[in-house]
């Protein structure tokens, strides 16, 4: 009869348990669930902040765009820039981030002694480092005419404006105005030879302008560049190596011509290891002896690129897939004529000897003329050494 009380009891306390086990099952799911959600709301609040702080660099990083757009409107010295559209046709072109920039400040006259002519003075500072070109002087008049003085500037005749900071100074009859002039404007340019042999010559304005008295006329800006000028300035002609810059590089073949202590040599080696692809030149006549003149080569530079500007030479180079393998030379004493050997160019870079062309002689070779040749013997040209002095003494390959 007990067992059957404590059973019945037993079975009175299960509905309860279960009831007491369901609460607290839905107490525990009531709790994570606000758990969750919780976390949810704090993951979706965090997410508004770095929404709202990546709309923020967004904004900011276009007010800086704007602003750097501002700034390309502005020259180095402060100075607008004028729209190409607008702009008269002597406005030069807004320079390239490259090349040095000067300050220019305290334009004047001044008279080195009673009854001496004026002098037009101003002071310089580089206000950037960079390229170095060979400025040019631009004196701007009232009238708007430009007066371009280039070379003989400042102490040092042959480079004005090496030092950091100095004065130029020349006479009013150099710089072809009048002595009663009162009111000029003073700037410095530069011109850009690279392009010269695709019909595109760019002057730059490397400098802020400074004036002396009342102009009456706004001052000359520079321009900004138009679609076409920024297409070519964005894509420059390829260089050669300037002389003497890599003198570890590459191994100089044995010379031809006539070598002295006093003839200087103008060693071209390319550092990119850039096949030679031909010379350039020109030609001349010198007296050796009273009224008998002998025809010369007076320049010669290699050649790495059919982009590569000439300066104002002429061009000797190969036909597509052949590079420079060896020079015939005739010299008496200096050198008189030449004639590029053109050899195929294999996979590996080195030269094909058997695959080759001979072109035509160039200059004015003599009856008595020694002739000789540099040669590689099929390995990689990639620059040569002239000797220079008024015109070529003698020549060797650089080889790779």
């Amino acid at each position: 009869m007990r067992k059957c009380g404590h059973s019945d009891t037993a079975k009175k306390r299960i509905p309860g348990m279960r009831q007491l086990i369901g609460i607290l099952a839905l107490t525990a799911v009531v709790g994570v669930s606000a758990a969750t959600a919780q976390k949810i709301e704090q993951e979706k609040e965090k997410n508004e902040k770095i929404n709202a702080l990546r709309k923020d660099i967004a904004e900011l990083k276009t007010k800086l765009a704007q602003k750097e757009a501002e700034l390309e409107k502005l020259d180095p010295q402060g100075e607008k820039i004028l729209d190409a559209a607008g702009a008269p046709n002597e406005a030069p072109l807004r320079s390239l981030k490259e090349l040095a920039r000067f300050k220019l400040s305290n334009l004047r006259f001044e008279v080195p002694a009673p009854g001496q002519q004026a002098l037009l003075k101003f002071h310089y500072e580089l206000e950037k480092s960079g390229e170095f070109p060979w400025p040019t002087v631009v004196v701007r008049t009232a009238d708007g005419q430009q007066r371009y003085v280039a070379a003989r500037l400042g102490s040092r005749a042959l480079n004005p404006l090496q030092d950091k900071a100095g004065d130029l100074a020349f006479g009013l009859g150099y710089v072809r105005i009048p002595e009663n002039t009162k009111n000029l404007e003073v700037f410095l340019v530069a011109t850009d030879k690279r392009w010269e042999d695709e019909n595109f010559r760019p002057t730059f304005k490397i400098s802020n302008s400074v004036v002396i008295g009342d102009l009456g006329r706004p001052l000359q800006l520079a321009r900004e560049w138009t679609p076409e000028e920024a297409k070519m300035l964005n894509d420059p002609p390829p260089l050669s190596p300037d002389p003497g810059a890599n003198r570890t590089v590459g191994k100089d073949t044995k010379h031809v011509g006539l070598v002295e202590a006093l003839t200087p040599a103008n060693r071209f080696a390319d550092p990119k290891k850039r096949p030679l692809v031909g010379f350039y030149y020109s030609l001349a006549t010198f007296e050796p002896e009273k009224d008998k003149k002998v025809g010369c080569v007076s320049q010669l530079s290699p050649c790495y690129h059919e982009r590569q500007p000439s300066y104002g030479l002429k061009r000797e180079m190969a036909k597509e897939g052949y590079a420079v393998g060896a020079v015939n030379l005739k010299t008496n004493p200096t050198v008189t004529a030449f004639q590029l050997v053109y050899m195929k160019i294999k996979p590996d870079g080195t030269l094909d000897t058997k695959d080759s062309y001979t072109g035509e002689w160039i200059g004015e070779p003599g009856p008595n003329d020694k002739e000789g040749v540099v040669t590689g013997n099929g390995r990689k040209v990639i620059g040569a050494n002239v000797w220079h002095w008024g015109r070529v003494f003698a020549l060797a390959l650089v080889l790779e």
